[in-house]
């Protein structure tokens, strides 16, 4: 991509599909992005001139793999981007790493079961390249968990019933051992949190459009 005032970001990928057999298919992608977001001009409100090519310089990596054997789904994605933070010498880290499994059975013509696990590992607004205590406080990792399982059952074309429960545990940690860098609802560098929930709806399908009607309990 190209402005006025130059390159803008190059973007490379490569995606494919192959069923390798009648019960076995995998799936793929992977993409690089290098560049700036924009290279315009402006002033702050105070009349300080700034540069956005200073300020949106990012390098993003990403990469997703799915494989499935039958009614069972596995898949694994990793997301990461470096942004330059304007004229400072240290750098913004963003990381998604996500992987799990999902499984549909087929219960009978109108009745189906799908079991899903997921489990992800980020790191929001890492901090790079900086001895900034204040900076440094905020790198945290977080890390959640989660299941659930799904009961659908469509008697009819215009009926669909669901039921169901969700589950997740999310523990997120900063990684300095420092007064700043604690969370006050505990007083620790460590919060941990669990999840529950059940559910059930019905949705009816019309010539106008879908009414959904539901109840949901969560602890």
């Amino acid at each position: 991509g190209f402005t006025p005032e130059g390159l803008t970001r190059t973007q490379a990928s490569l995606s494919g599909a192959h069923r390798l057999s009648r019960d076995h298919e995998i799936s793929y992608l992977i993409a690089s992005t290098r560049g700036r977001l924009s290279n315009a001009h402006g002033l702050l409100p105070d009349g300080t001139p700034i540069s956005y090519q200073d300020s949106t310089d990012a390098v993003a990596t990403s990469f997703q793999f799915n494989y499935r054997w039958k009614q069972l789904k596995a898949f694994m994605s990793f997301q990461e981007e470096n942004t330059d933070v304007s004229d400072a010498l240290h750098q913004v880290l963003f990381r998604n790493v996500l992987f799990g499994a999902e499984y549909r059975r087929t219960l009978s013509k109108s009745l189906e079961l799908t079991a899903k696990l997921v489990h992800a590992d980020q790191s929001p607004w890492f901090h790079l390249n900086t001895t900034n205590t204040d900076e440094l406080a905020t790198n945290a990792e977080n890390q959640r968990t989660s299941a659930s399982l799904f009961l659908s059952y469509k008697p009819t074309n215009w009926l669909n019933l669901r039921v169901g429960a969700q589950a997740y545990h999310q523990r997120t940690r900063f990684q300095v051992n420092t007064p700043e860098a604690i969370f006050s609802l505990n007083g620790t560098p460590a919060l941990a949190m669990n999840d529950g929930a059940a559910f059930a709806e019905a949705t009816i399908h019309g010539v106008w459009g879908n009414l959904t009607a539901g109840q949901r309990v969560e602890h």
